[in-house]
């Protein structure tokens, strides 16, 4: 993997956490770490191995409501960054919360305002219409 620059990285991390918020996240931060490692063996007084590592990980963690997740990959280039950013999810609980704070309006309306939240609002839809046998106008 070819070395990638401090500020490219700063770059990306803040294109991610940009990400995750078009995802649904309310906050999300950023994790790089990168490390290298030298073991060196020695046996009877003598030089036995050398080995040599590197590794490079990036983390990002979301939070929704008072849940929070954290993903995590080995690919620093950016190319899978809108993957890691597009598993923030409404998790049904909270579906679930939303629904109790509707039904204490005569009218309400719940919004899912980008397109990967588009299967949270069909959960939605389902989780009402499986309560109260209706079928609401969801547009």
């Amino acid at each position: 993997m070819a070395e990638v620059k401090t500020d490219d990285l700063l770059s990306r991390a803040a294109d991610l956490v940009a990400l995750a918020k078009r995802s649904g996240a309310e906050a999300a931060d950023v994790v790089v770490v990168k490390s290298q490692s030298l073991g060196i063996s020695w046996r009877l007084g003598k030089l036995e191995d050398v080995e040599r590592s590197e590794s490079s990980d990036l983390g990002l963690r979301v939070f929704a409501g008072k849940r929070q997740a954290f993903v995590s990959s080995t690919d620093l280039d950016g190319k899978g960054f809108a993957a890691l950013a597009e598993r923030v999810r409404v998790a049904d609980a909270d579906l679930g919360r939303l629904k109790s704070t509707c039904e204490e309006y005569d009218d309400a309306y719940a919004m899912f305002t980008n397109a990967s939240m588009h299967t949270d609002a069909i959960r939605f839809r389902d989780l009402v219409r499986s309560a109260s046998g209706e079928h609401p106008n969801f547009e």
